[in-house]
Order: C-alpha cells, then structure tokens, then sequence
C-alpha cells in the first residue's frame, strides 16, 4: 500500500538532495503493509518450511541453552545456604542435586561445595557447546532462507512485462534482491532462535523467582510493562525513518548505475563535477536519513537501561529488608540478585532485536510488493509451449505505440512487412522511432506470442 503522506525526514532528504527523482521515489517506494506486523512476520516465516529440520534443531539448541542458563547462580546461592546452614525449603532441584552428591559419596561441607563448583563448571561447559552449535544452525539456516527468498524475487522479477521496468529503475530492483534480502535474513539469523531462547530464559526466570520469593518477583515482573511501552514508541518512531532510508538507498544505487554505465557521456560533455555534487548530494540525504534512525536507537537503550537500574535498586532495596527479618535466607537473595542482573541481559537483547525486527519488517515489505505485483504480460491459455519459430515473417498493419508516462502516439499507422532474408533500413531523425520499431522486430519466445 502507498501511502502520500510525506514524513519529515523525507521533506528533509529532498531538501539536501535537490533532487526531482529522490521525490517521486521517496512517494513511489512508501510502501506501507496493509498487513499486520504478525501476519508480515508469518508470510516470512513461510521460508522455514522447507528447512523445518533445520529451524527446530537450532530451536531445540536455543531452548536447552536457555535452562542451563538459570543453573549456575541457582546452585552459587544453594552453596552459600548450606555453609552458612541457612534454612530453605527444598526444592526438586535441590534434592535432585543431594541424589548426585550421595551417588558420588560426597558427605562433607567442603566436599559439597566442590562437588556444586564442579556443577556449576559443567554446566557453564555443556552452555558454550550448545551455544556454538545453535549458533552455526541458525546461521545456516538464515542462509539458507536468504538463497530461496533471493531466487523468488528474481524469478519474479524477470517474469514481468517492459513497463515494470520502465516504471522500476535497476537499482530499486537491486536493493530488493541484494540489500532487502539480506535484511530479512538477519530475522532468522539473529532474531529468531536466539530471540527464542531469550524468551524462554525470561519465562523460566520468572517462575523461578516467583518460586523463591513472590513479592521481589513482582517487583521484576512489574516493570516488563515499561518496557513494552518503550519498545512500542520506538516502533512507531523508528518504522518511517527506516522505510526513507531504504528508498534514498535505492534512489543512490539507481542514480550509480545510470551514471557508471554513462560515464563516456558525461567525461565527454564535462559533467563529472555535476555529477559529483549530485552524488554529494544524496550521500548527504542519506547520511540524515541514517542519523535521525540513530537518534530513535539512542532513545530506546538509554531508556531500557534506566528502567532496569531502577528496578534492580529497588530489589536490593526490599531483599535487604526481607532478609533481615528473615523471609529470605542470604543466599536466596544473592541468588536472586544474581537473577536480577542476568535476567536483563536477555531483555536488553529481545529490546535490540526490535531494531532487527523492524528493519525486517520494512524490507519485507518491499520485497513482497514486488512478488505480489502480477505482470501484465501473460501467457495465452492455448500457448504451445514446445512451438518454435524458425523461419518467419514479421509485419507491421497500422501500429501504434505510446509510451506509459505519455498520453500521444509516439508512433502512428505504421505499416510494413518484413519477409526472411529481406534487409530492411530505417531511416528518420533522432526521435523519430526507428529504436522503438526495432525493438518490435526482435523475436520474441513463440510460448508467449505465437498463438497471440
């Protein structure tokens, strides 16, 4: 969906830009989903399919890896309890871990904290290796997805009729098979099975600390709708300024290759200094476009940053007075402290993703404009796929032809017939048409025009 609706980084672009074309871009290429963001999300989710045995191994790595992950300060805080002897119910994990300890002939106080130091140790070993394991599945995997969404969109491109490309400068398509491809792909590579695992940490996370202590859980848990609030802003914030930046990138790649592939031109007319100031320009565009998506980032981490201090002051703050009155014991509080401090490591990353997510979004739905667009250009029901033509004649019977931007015949009544073998000349001033009937001479393949 187009949306006319210019934003103020795009009024900003044009204006450093001085550019005609960046302007009618910037409107062409404002492409807004009409789709929700999870339905956006669920059609490219549609790329795992193929590679289900991929995706839900680098799933089932990421989930293990997140429960070993609330091992290591839940054991240090059991430790500290029992040289202490500090009084806590047992839980199934403890009792899990006594059962080890006894099948180890393990008795002693000093032996224990051994046996739990060498837990802790495995624990943290069994993490990396899973770590790097669902870390080179999800990569793959991202990969993968990137060559199959690369290879539908230039299929689909190259199934469309003449006036798509007119209507579609060469670098726009090139952003969409290279730099927009590439984007989505960082979806499953980044986002997703490590955006899972984080999921599951905090999950996990917060049944353990509501299980240990229910009012410094609600504390924790009481702040997750700050959060979303903030993630919720810098969505709305950040979503424009990514889709300006994607189209003045493409309006700099479209303006490279016209100029590169015409530079005989402009070295023989002197136009390498304009050309360099237009390039100056648009560099500078999209160096403003860049900065105002920085300047949105700057806000969201600081601000998540400041929500979780803030949190976690007031969890020291009530876990001291609870300890001391004995609620808790010392080493449930040094456990959830512990917790504290790593639960916003996984919040902070799904808050970072949002970044990753949205830039997904915006280049999705670029890339589903185009493989959405039908082409005009379409094969006859009754083609014959397998009919060749090997020796005919081409003739023209009163043509006409206007070009798409135009409302005036280019071309009017032409008529004539070109037999095989025959050397035909056209002749005419610059303008006059003698390309455009040429290029209606050009055989074109017998599947799409033979039974037309």
């Amino acid at each position: 969906m187009k949306s006319s609706q210019a934003t103020s980084i795009e009024k900003k672009a044009i204006a450093i830009a001085k550019d005609p074309v960046l302007a009618r871009m910037l409107e062409e290429e404002r492409i807004e989903s009409e789709e929700l963001d999870w339905t956006l999300l669920l059609r490219m989710t549609r790329y795992i399919l193929p590679h289900r045995a991929l995706a839900l191994g680098s799933v089932g790595a990421a989930m293990i890896e997140s429960l070993l992950m609330t091992l290591p300060a839940y054991i240090i805080g059991l430790t500290l309890d029992r040289i202490i002897g500090g009084e806590r119910d047992a839980t199934f994990l403890d009792r899990w871990l006594d059962a080890g300890a006894l099948a180890f002939g393990v008795s002693e106080i000093n032996q224990m904290v051994i046996f739990l130091g060498l837990v802790v140790a495995l624990a943290w070993a069994l993490r990396w290796v899973v770590g790097v394991g669902s870390s080179y599945l999800v990569q793959v995997l991202g990969q993968r997805v990137v060559h199959d969404m690369r290879v539908d969109t230039y299929r689909h491109i190259t199934g469309m009729d003449q006036g798509y490309f007119h209507d579609n400068p060469v670098g726009r398509l090139v952003n969409r098979t290279t730099f927009d491809v590439q984007s989505v792909s960082q979806l499953f590579s980044d986002a997703f099975a490590q955006g899972l695992r984080d999921s599951t940490f905090i999950l996990v996370l917060t049944v353990v600390i509501f299980g240990l202590d229910p009012v410094l859980g609600a504390i924790l848990v009481g702040s997750f709708p700050v959060l979303i609030v903030i993630a919720l802003i810098y969505r709305r914030v950040a979503r424009p300024l990514m889709r300006t930046r994607q189209a003045v990138l493409s309006r700099m790649n479209s303006w490279l290759a016209e100029n590169l592939a015409g530079m005989r031109e402009n070295q023989l007319y002197l136009c390498e200094e304009k050309r360099r100031a237009e390039h100056y320009a648009l560099t500078e565009a999209h160096q403003a476009a860049v900065t105002s998506e920085i300047r949105s980032w700057a806000f969201l981490r600081p601000a998540m940053m400041m929500t979780t201090a803030i949190a976690t002051a007031l969890v020291l703050f009530v876990g001291y007075g609870r300890a001391m009155e004995g609620l808790v014991t010392v080493g449930i509080l040094l456990t959830f402290l512990e917790y504290t401090g790593r639960l916003w490591v996984p919040i902070r990353n799904l808050t970072e993703k949002i970044n990753v997510i949205q830039v997904a979004l915006t280049s999705g739905e670029r890339i589903f404009d185009v493989l959405d667009r039908a082409p005009k250009m379409q094969d006859s029901p009754d083609a014959d796929p397998a009919l060749r033509v090997e020796r005919g004649a081409v003739e023209f019977r009163d043509v006409r032809f206007r070009y798409a931007v135009s409302d005036d015949d280019v071309l009017r009544g032409i008529s004539f017939a070109a037999r095989p073998g025959e050397l035909i000349a056209l002749v005419g001033d610059t303008g006059a048409g003698k390309t455009t009937t040429s290029w209606g001479m050009i055989p074109t393949p017998a599947r799409r025009w033979a039974n037309r």
